[in-house]
Protein backbone atom coordinates (compact mmCIF):
# COMPACT_ATOMS: atom_id res chain seq x y z
CA UNK A 1 0.00 0.00 0.00
CA UNK A 2 2.99 2.51 0.99
CA UNK A 3 3.94 1.90 -2.73
CA UNK A 4 0.78 2.79 -4.37
CA UNK A 5 0.51 5.85 -2.79
CA UNK A 6 4.50 6.78 -3.54
CA UNK A 7 3.45 6.80 -6.72
CA UNK A 8 0.28 9.18 -6.22
CA UNK A 9 2.57 11.44 -4.73
CA UNK A 10 4.97 10.97 -7.21
CA UNK A 11 1.90 12.47 -9.75
CA UNK A 12 1.53 15.80 -7.23
CA UNK A 13 2.30 17.91 -9.95
CA UNK A 14 1.04 16.41 -12.65
CA UNK A 15 -2.08 14.59 -14.82
CA UNK A 16 -2.61 11.63 -12.62
CA UNK A 17 -3.86 8.80 -14.45
CA UNK A 18 -5.23 5.49 -13.00
CA UNK A 19 -3.82 2.71 -14.00
CA UNK A 20 -4.71 -0.32 -11.90
CA UNK A 21 -3.51 -2.89 -14.36
CA UNK A 22 -0.33 -1.92 -13.02
CA UNK A 23 1.15 -4.30 -10.92
CA UNK A 24 2.37 -3.60 -6.86
CA UNK A 25 6.08 -4.59 -7.77
CA UNK A 26 5.86 -2.05 -10.99
CA UNK A 27 4.73 0.75 -8.73
CA UNK A 28 6.97 0.09 -6.03
CA UNK A 29 9.89 -0.28 -9.02
CA UNK A 30 8.48 3.24 -10.36
CA UNK A 31 8.41 4.79 -7.34
CA UNK A 32 11.79 3.59 -6.38
CA UNK A 33 13.31 4.94 -9.62
CA UNK A 34 11.84 8.30 -9.47
CA UNK A 35 13.65 8.78 -5.91
CA UNK A 36 16.78 7.88 -7.01
CA UNK A 37 16.63 10.02 -9.80
CA UNK A 38 15.32 13.18 -7.88
CA UNK A 39 18.08 12.50 -5.07
CA UNK A 40 21.06 12.50 -7.93
CA UNK A 41 20.22 14.79 -10.32
CA UNK A 42 17.58 17.80 -7.99
CA UNK A 43 16.38 20.27 -10.51
CA UNK A 44 18.09 18.70 -13.29
CA UNK A 45 15.26 15.89 -13.63
CA UNK A 46 12.77 17.83 -15.30
CA UNK A 47 10.23 14.54 -16.48
CA UNK A 48 9.99 10.76 -15.95
CA UNK A 49 7.33 9.52 -18.12
CA UNK A 50 5.77 6.26 -18.51
CA UNK A 51 4.90 5.34 -22.46
CA UNK A 52 4.26 2.43 -24.58
CA UNK A 53 1.87 -1.06 -23.80
CA UNK A 54 1.83 -0.21 -19.67
CA UNK A 55 0.84 3.18 -20.21
CA UNK A 56 -1.50 2.31 -22.95
CA UNK A 57 -3.24 -0.83 -21.09
CA UNK A 58 -2.44 -3.08 -24.26
CA UNK A 59 0.25 -4.78 -22.97
CA UNK A 60 1.22 -9.05 -23.08
CA UNK A 61 2.63 -10.72 -20.70
CA UNK A 62 6.51 -10.20 -21.74
CA UNK A 63 6.13 -6.46 -22.21
CA UNK A 64 8.42 -3.70 -20.26
CA UNK A 65 8.11 -0.72 -18.66
CA UNK A 66 8.57 1.99 -21.50
CA UNK A 67 10.58 5.10 -19.66
CA UNK A 68 11.19 8.47 -20.70
CA UNK A 69 13.85 10.31 -18.31
CA UNK A 70 14.65 14.16 -19.30
CA UNK A 71 17.42 15.69 -17.48
CA UNK A 72 19.13 18.69 -17.75
CA UNK A 73 22.59 17.66 -18.34
CA UNK A 74 25.87 19.75 -19.50
CA UNK A 75 27.90 19.50 -22.79
CA UNK A 76 29.82 16.70 -23.75
CA UNK A 77 27.30 14.77 -20.04
CA UNK A 78 25.43 12.51 -21.62
CA UNK A 79 27.72 9.43 -21.56
CA UNK A 80 28.19 9.62 -18.26
CA UNK A 81 23.99 10.42 -17.31
CA UNK A 82 23.47 7.35 -19.03
CA UNK A 83 25.31 5.31 -17.75
CA UNK A 84 24.18 6.27 -14.35
CA UNK A 85 20.92 6.07 -14.90
CA UNK A 86 21.08 2.49 -16.45
CA UNK A 87 22.86 1.73 -13.62
CA UNK A 88 19.74 3.22 -11.04
CA UNK A 89 17.25 1.36 -13.02
CA UNK A 90 19.27 -1.84 -13.44
CA UNK A 91 19.21 -2.08 -9.43
CA UNK A 92 15.71 -0.97 -9.52
CA UNK A 93 14.61 -3.84 -11.38
CA UNK A 94 16.56 -6.33 -9.96
CA UNK A 95 14.89 -5.16 -6.17
CA UNK A 96 11.49 -4.88 -7.48
CA UNK A 97 11.15 -7.87 -10.44
CA UNK A 98 10.74 -5.52 -13.55
CA UNK A 99 12.24 -4.89 -16.42
CA UNK A 100 12.41 -1.30 -18.10
CA UNK A 101 13.25 -0.01 -21.36
CA UNK A 102 14.81 3.87 -21.14
CA UNK A 103 14.64 6.39 -23.29
CA UNK A 104 17.16 8.92 -22.04
CA UNK A 105 16.95 12.39 -23.10
CA UNK A 106 18.75 16.26 -22.51
CA UNK A 107 15.74 18.63 -22.21
CA UNK A 108 16.70 21.09 -25.46
CA UNK A 109 16.89 17.04 -27.42
CA UNK A 110 13.50 16.06 -26.32
CA UNK A 111 12.18 19.94 -26.82
CA UNK A 112 13.00 19.81 -30.48
CA UNK A 113 11.58 15.98 -31.01
CA UNK A 114 8.60 17.33 -29.81
CA UNK A 115 9.28 20.51 -32.20
CA UNK A 116 9.51 18.60 -35.22
CA UNK A 117 6.60 15.96 -34.20
CA UNK A 118 8.60 13.25 -34.75
CA UNK A 119 6.97 9.83 -33.76
CA UNK A 120 8.23 8.90 -30.72
CA UNK A 121 7.62 12.72 -29.06
CA UNK A 122 4.17 12.45 -30.55
CA UNK A 123 3.25 8.73 -28.96
CA UNK A 124 4.88 9.81 -25.56
CA UNK A 125 2.75 13.11 -25.56
CA UNK A 126 -0.22 11.38 -26.25
CA UNK A 127 -0.23 7.92 -24.17
CA UNK A 128 2.44 8.82 -21.17
CA UNK A 129 1.76 8.94 -17.90
CA UNK A 130 4.10 11.88 -16.01
CA UNK A 131 5.75 9.80 -12.96
CA UNK A 132 7.16 13.34 -12.28
CA UNK A 133 7.45 17.10 -14.00
CA UNK A 134 9.64 19.66 -12.71
CA UNK A 135 6.63 22.21 -11.27
CA UNK A 136 6.70 24.87 -13.77
CA UNK A 137 7.27 27.54 -11.07
CA UNK A 138 10.40 25.69 -9.86
CA UNK A 139 13.52 26.83 -9.82
CA UNK A 140 15.84 25.70 -12.49
CA UNK A 141 20.19 25.40 -12.21
CA UNK A 142 22.82 25.12 -14.32
CA UNK A 143 23.25 21.51 -15.72
CA UNK A 144 25.33 19.60 -12.33
CA UNK A 145 28.69 18.04 -13.53
CA UNK A 146 28.36 14.63 -13.66
CA UNK A 147 29.18 13.58 -9.69
CA UNK A 148 29.36 9.21 -8.47
CA UNK A 149 25.77 8.17 -7.80
CA UNK A 150 25.80 6.96 -4.97
CA UNK A 151 22.94 4.83 -4.05
CA UNK A 152 23.09 1.59 -2.03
Amino acid sequence: MQAANEVASINTHTQTKHRPHIRANEKAGLAALVRELRARYGSDLQRVVLFGSKARGDFDAESDLDLLVVVRMGNGAYRQYWSEIVDMAWRVELTYGIVTSLVIKDIADYDRMREHQLLLARNIEQEGIDLWMMPPSAPTSKPASPKPATIS
